[in-house]
């Protein structure tokens, strides 16, 4: 009779014990799950708010990137009161400065519509491109450019901007000033229009390296 008693009883713990091991193990496992669920939420409330961080200070400094584009823009406007020679020293001049001044700047440029600049040019496409950027080592470099005088891509960024006549920042893409691939950059435009009466003229920006 003892001996029986005995192994009900063995029974019974076992049965106690498998169900409290169950029941272990189940709410171990809807904790785990829970604070898995917890911790993902964190996580993206704190890549959220990173996320809010580094886009505003993004937005903040295309801004002033803007603001410069703009103020170029706006001073080339006086180019028909400057003689070719003038023009040429006196605007070159202003985005060596600028270029110097702000550090964080691959380049500042100016591109006029040839037309614009040379009454004797009739055809409807072909721009002047005048550049100043920093070189691998750190140096300015200036670069003039005569593009577009024989054939031209209408879809190209820029005759996009002189249908448009808005101020744009581009999408990024891959550029090299010395046309070595080797020396290319992942970069962006900030693009402002020269708009004499409406009437579009030329284009004036900074690029930016990405890498900012």
């Amino acid at each position: 009779m003892i001996k029986f008693k005995i192994g009900i009883n063995s029974k019974m713990i076992l049965l106690i014990l498998s169900i409290t091991i169950s029941i272990y193990a189940i709410s171990m496992a809807y904790m785990m799950i829970s604070l898995k669920r917890i911790s993902m939420r964190d996580a993206q409330k704190i890549a959220d708010t990173y996320a809010r961080e580094y886009a505003n200070l993004a937005g903040s400094n295309f801004n002033v990137d803007m603001d410069i584009s703009r103020a170029l823009s706006q001073a080339y406007l006086g180019y028909k009161n400057l003689q070719p020679e003038q023009r040429l020293t006196f605007y070159n001049e202003i985005l060596k400065n600028v270029l110097e001044r702000n550090q964080n700047f691959l380049s500042t440029w100016l591109i006029w519509e040839i037309g614009a600049i040379d009454p004797t040019y009739t055809k409807p496409h072909g721009r002047a491109r005048f550049t100043y950027y920093r070189n691998q080592q750190q140096d300015i470099v200036y670069k003039a450019e005569i593009l577009d005088t024989i054939d031209y891509n209408p879809d190209g960024a820029y005759y996009k901007m002189r249908q448009s006549k808005q101020e744009t920042i581009m999408d990024p893409y891959y550029f090299s000033y010395t046309g070595k691939e080797s020396d290319q950059i992942m970069e962006t435009s900030v693009c402002v229009p020269i708009l004499d009466n409406g009437k579009f003229v030329g284009l004036a920006g900074v690029d930016v390296a990405l890498g900012r």
